[in-house]
């Protein structure tokens, strides 16, 4: 078990956010298979791979999400309805705002659909240029936080370890 000196890693954490620089050692994932069923330990389909950042890494992204929901409410910039990354707002209370509105048409006898589309890896297909320009042009983001934003998005890398067994470092660019 690895010991953290809370003021070293606040010190950190801090630095980073006031340069605008996510440092690129906290964005390497160590990637290892994760079984799905116990007792199927012989075929790969029972596998699947999970990614684990650092401590500080995880640290600093809970820090700079705070930070930026202090920042969006301020501004009053996010939609009404979205819940995700967001206190008082979670799958619950969108699942209860879904309900109460196919409630509210089906007293109105209006007809409803629903569309559901599985997001879960979403971000891994964004366009990091449109997002920038979203955050820069949408959410008031800009200086020192656009460039935090850029440096986290950018490279990122992996190793993949398997009982003690690690591979290279590759880059996910």
């Amino acid at each position: 078990m690895s010991f953290y000196n809370v003021p070293t890693i606040t010190k950190l954490v801090n630095l980073s956010l006031s340069n605008g620089v996510f440092p690129t050692h906290w964005k390497q994932a160590i990637v290892g298979p994760l079984f799905k069923k116990s007792g199927l330990e012989l075929q790969l389909a029972n596998y699947r791979p999970v990614s684990n950042l650092s401590f500080p890494s995880k640290l600093i992204e809970k820090d700079a999400l705070y930070r930026l929901n202090i920042h969006f409410d301020t501004y009053n910039v996010l939609p009404k309805n979205q819940s995700a990354y967001r206190r008082n707002h979670s799958c619950e209370t969108a699942l209860l705002r879904f309900v109460n509105n196919l409630l509210d048409c089906m007293e109105k006898q209006e007809v409803t659909a629903l569309i559901e589309i599985d997001l879960s890896a979403a971000s891994d297909t964004v366009d990091h240029t449109i997002l920038l320009g979203v955050f820069h042009s949408q959410y008031v983001v800009n200086g020192t936080v656009l460039a935090w934003v850029v440096s986290y998005l950018r490279p990122h890398s992996c190793r993949v370890s398997v009982n003690s067994t690690e591979s290279k470092p590759r880059s996910l660019e």
